[in-house]
């Protein structure tokens, strides 16, 4: 069943012949949330241009899905039974908790701790403990751990963008994914102008474009299906 609220969705699927395991997958069109109840209760919420794949049943020693994109998770306890999310860039173990992971490209994937304990391996075969309020990221090739501001990346689950001293060609590239709209750069020099800046994602782009030129540093503008930033 899909409860729509807004661009947000939830939806618990229903499990193909319980006797035998299939591998589903779960894509998300720009614009969408939705959140998946999987087998053993976890629930995973999906952000917009992401992809989930997990079994329609877990196996009896381990709970392993793959995501592209990001997405937050809220993990069933089972100590018998680690949960793993695969990306390409970072594997993440736990037994229960509350986490989200980013995997939309190198440059920006992380994983974030909200409570409990995750332990996060990266290819380079590191392999870091994250405590609440902890993020794990990828810098100069190397696995690192920051204490962070978690709003920053979970306020999404909410239905918000939030971004904080955030460059305008990271908020642009939020902003076209979300409302599937190209981005076009007048003047490069732009894109490392820093914003603090809120908005709520069930608005319309028009709504956050004039919150952005509030600011004065840049004009932006809606013209064709694309977003042209102007200094």
């Amino acid at each position: 069943s899909i409860i729509n609220v807004g661009r947000i969705n939830a939806i618990s699927i229903p499990h193909i012949l319980p006797e035998k395991i299939h591998t589903l997958k779960m894509t998300i069109p720009r614009g969408q949330m939705y959140t998946i109840i999987l087998s053993d209760g976890t629930q995973v919420c999906l952000n917009t241009g992401s992809s989930l794949k997990y079994p329609s049943q877990f196996g009896s020693d381990s709970r392993v899905v793959e995501l592209s994109g990001e997405a937050y998770f809220k993990v069933t306890k089972d100590a018998a039974r680690p949960f793993i999310v695969k990306t390409d860039y970072m594997v993440t173990r736990v037994l229960g908790t509350e986490f989200n992971v980013r995997a939309y490209n190198e440059k920006d994937a992380s994983v974030t701790l909200v409570s409990g304990k995750v332990e996060v391996e990266s290819g380079d075969k590191a392999r870091l403990s994250l405590n609440p309020n902890e993020c794990a990221m990828i810098k100069a090739s190397k696995l690192q751990v920051q204490t962070v501001d978690v709003k920053k990346y979970t306020a999404w689950v909410d239905g918000y963008f939030y971004f904080d001293n955030a460059s305008l060609e990271d908020i642009m590239k939020e902003l076209g994914r979300w409302y599937n709209i190209n981005i076009e750069f007048a003047n490069k020099s732009t894109k490392e102008y820093k914003y603090k800046f809120w908005a709520d994602r069930n608005g319309s782009l028009e709504d956050a474009v004039d919150l952005l030129n509030e600011y004065g540093k840049a004009s932006i503008i809606v013209q064709n299906k694309r977003l042209i930033i102007y200094k």
